[in-house]
């Protein structure tokens, strides 16, 4: 499946052939010209993936004086909170088309869409999380905190009410993806008990003008 606004590949493989044809697939994303990212020198990039079992409760952090945590107000807020996306991330891929898909999505869930709201009526982080009753498992994404805020911790205001969110849904695996280079990022996930239990290689391929 082609992710055409991140320009991304997704592929997936059923899990009793999982073990002789991924190395398959990952040969022939090599043969047509994808390289491993974890190597490339000063602009090297690697993901994990990490665990947080949740055998306690998590850990309260309450916003700062003036700042309120609360869902997204849906629709309504839609620009808002893609404007604070594309500055958290430095990109312009993600649109209000693609994040009002988002909001009708049968999975998503209202109450786990929150978002760190500034005394001056600005949204200022957010913490979006997903969550499969059936299988008990949550999962947090994406993440972010506006640089202007930064010395506030919002960051883990919102992983926080996330977290316990999903705990009181009756989560018992929380899983989240992260880059290794956001330090930041790698050491709040970890302030929370999560663990790295896998290393997720990122393949890349660049192409010059096409004609179409």
């Amino acid at each position: 499946m082609l992710q055409v606004p991140f320009w991304t590949l997704d592929y997936v493989c059923a899990p009793e052939v999982e073990v002789d044809l991924h190395p398959e697939m990952l040969a022939d994303l090599e043969a047509a010209g994808y390289k491993w990212q974890g190597n490339v020198g000063e602009d090297s990039f690697a993901k994990v993936l990490m665990l947080c079992a949740v055998q306690t409760p998590v850990k309260v952090y309450q916003p700062p004086a003036g700042f309120t945590v609360r869902p997204l107000a849906s629709m309504d807020e839609a620009p808002d909170y893609v404007a604070l996306h594309r500055a958290v991330f430095e990109s312009t891929t993600m649109t209000e088309e693609w994040h009002r898909r988002t909001l009708l999505h049968p999975d998503y869930q209202p109450d786990l869409d929150l978002v760190v709201e500034a005394p001056d009526g600005r949204l200022a982080a957010f913490c979006i999380c997903w969550f499969d009753e059936g299988l008990r498992v949550g999962r947090v994404e994406p993440l972010g905190c506006h640089k202007d805020f930064r010395c506030f911790a919002l960051g883990r205001v919102a992983l926080s009410e996330g977290l316990r969110r999903l705990q009181s849904r009756g989560a018992q695996n929380i899983f989240v993806e992260t880059d290794t280079f956001r330090n930041t990022a790698f050491r709040l996930y970890e302030s929370f008990d999560f663990q790295v239990i896998q290393n997720v290689f990122v393949y890349r391929k660049d192409y010059g003008e096409v004609e179409w």
